[in-house]
């Protein structure tokens, strides 16, 4: 594993190797499972922007690991590249805070 990142409250960037998830990861998810000898990590980019409380943008670019041969790792030849959006609308708009609903779009 190698990266190298920056955050701050507004944006995450992430270069390098790097999991991710969107969602519930219905779309997207990239994981480790040890047990399984299942690891896909990305070794690309990452970065989340967040430009106000309750608003997450996230875009992801890079070559999925196929495999281990020989003690070296093997990347896909396919790019993976995505893009996700994520809006919590009890932060932005506040009477639903009161209200005992937690809505995520």
């Amino acid at each position: 594993m190698r990266f190298i990142g920056y955050a701050n409250d507004y944006i995450d960037i992430t270069l390098g190797h790097f999991y991710e998830q969107f969602g519930q990861g219905t779309a997207l998810r990239i994981y480790e499972d040890r047990n399984l000898g299942y690891d896909n990590v990305l070794d690309g980019a990452r970065i989340v922007f967040k430009p106000t409380k309750g608003v997450q943008l996230k875009g992801i670019y890079g070559y999925q690991r196929y495999s281990f041969q020989n003690g070296s790792v093997v990347n896909s030849e396919g790019i993976t590249r995505g893009a996700d959006a994520q809006f919590h609308i009890n932060d932005l708009i506040k009477k639903l805070d009161k209200s005992g609903v937690d809505l995520t779009l």
